[in-house]
């Protein structure tokens, strides 16, 4: 199959509030099973079958770095060469997240319930009588930032700090093209520097927070040092913009439908399943892998090293998967791709989840009718990041 190269000007990394981009990506999903944009080295696959074949299968499809690549950067696991290392890297990486599964259990998440409620209320009671806020840069960017830190183990008087630099990580500047993240921001290299300065730190004084477990098990063999360090840089980048991107998705469409709002104040049980579905709906971002050995996928001849890459947005929103040819809060089963698969699956989305859930029902508890403002112009960013970089929105008080 030849695979078609599409214009790198159809796919900006910032577009405006109102431009209805998934669209388009629906469009192409249907015209194409894969494509390429440019030059690009990244083969696109858009159907759901395919993409979760790529999350799925570590050992075909590599995460992390590939032979002799220029290294990635955070959020990778070993350097492979072949299908046969890269089975032993996700071996490796397996029984790493069985062990960082004993912090981030459905349990443990429901222990930090508290502290959730306690920082949604402390941040929402800061704007709730004014009548008006800008949902992102007053509430998402701190909200599960803040939760992270705590978590975490990050000193109190460094947490505003840290949530400059987990928005500035993943921000694209609004004049700029391409898919992909910037390894040399120098926030991201502030925030590796961070933790790997706090893990010794914890060593030396540790607490109950999550920087001195993760010394704890490299203290005791459970880790080693490349480990340790992985660990504290996915954990607090992972934090940084994961939950913060999707709530600006989550408000931006409850804010012109008064018919949710008014459930979600009546119903807040409901949450978790609105949310799921808007999740699928508007997933955030999307990743990239490496083949490790000749293949073939949907029609698609691969050889060893070519790259791959995902939209979330493409295979959530694919007919072909049953239901998810439309938006149904009823939901019972969601099998969207948006927290990953397998052995790469996010390792905090039982946090993920409640601390959704828990800021959308405090915010309708406090503001059950708000509006999106239109006459301020709204800015999208399109793969990795931030989602919305504004969101203003009004309500009565």
């Amino acid at each position: 199959m030849d695979i078609p190269v599409l214009d790198p000007k159809d796919f900006p990394k910032v577009v405006s509030g109102n431009d209805d981009w998934r669209a388009r990506f629906d469009a192409l999903r249907e015209a194409y099973p894969a494509f390429r944009v440019g030059s690009a080295p990244e083969i696109w696959f858009t159907r759901y079958e395919a993409c979760r074949e790529i999350f799925s299968n570590g050992e075909l499809f590599w995460n992390g770095n590939f032979g002799d690549e220029e290294d990635r950067g955070v959020g990778t696991a070993d350097r492979v060469t072949d299908r046969s290392t890269a089975e032993q890297g996700v071996r490796h990486h397996v029984v790493l997240r069985q062990a960082l599964m004993n912090i981030f259990a459905p349990n443990r998440a429901k222990e930090w319930e508290a502290t959730m409620h306690r920082f949604a209320i402390e941040l929402i009671e800061k704007f709730a009588d004014r009548g008006h806020c800008d949902f992102v840069h007053e509430f998402a960017h701190h909200y599960f930032p803040l939760i992270g830190c705590d978590m975490i183990g990050v000193p109190r008087e460094d947490w505003e700090q840290m949530v400059e630099w987990e928005r500035e990580a993943f921000k694209v500047p609004t004049d700029e093209h391409g898919m992909s993240f910037n390894n040399d921001n120098p926030a991201v290299h502030n925030i590796i520097k961070y933790t790997h300065d706090l893990l010794e730190k914890k060593r030396a004084n540790p607490d109950d927070r999550i920087a001195s477990w993760i010394a704890k098990q490299q203290d005791e063999g459970a880790f080693s040092a490349d480990d340790a360090r992985w660990a504290m840089e996915i954990i607090v980048l992972g934090s940084g913009h994961t939950v913060a991107s999707h709530l600006t998705y989550v408000f931006r469409y409850l804010a012109e439908r008064p018919e949710l709002q008014s459930r979600l104040s009546e119903h807040p049980d409901d949450a978790n399943n609105i949310c799921e579905e808007l999740l699928r709906v508007y997933p955030i971002g999307g990743s990239s892998r490496t083949v490790t050995a000749d293949t073939e996928l949907d029609g698609v001849q691969l050889k060893r090293g070519d790259k791959v890459f995902v939209n979330f947005s493409m295979p959530n929103r694919d007919p072909r998967a049953a239901g998810f040819d439309e938006i149904n809060f009823e939901r019972k089963t969601n099998r969207h791709l948006a927290f990953n698969q397998g052995w790469r699956q996010c390792l905090g989305l039982f946090f993920a989840r409640r601390a959704r859930n828990i800021a959308v029902q405090e915010w309708h508890k406090r503001i059950p009718r708000y509006s999106f403002d239109p006459s301020k112009p709204i800015v999208e960013q399109v793969y990795a990041g931030v989602g919305f970089h504004n969101l203003p929105l009004n309500w009565k008080v």
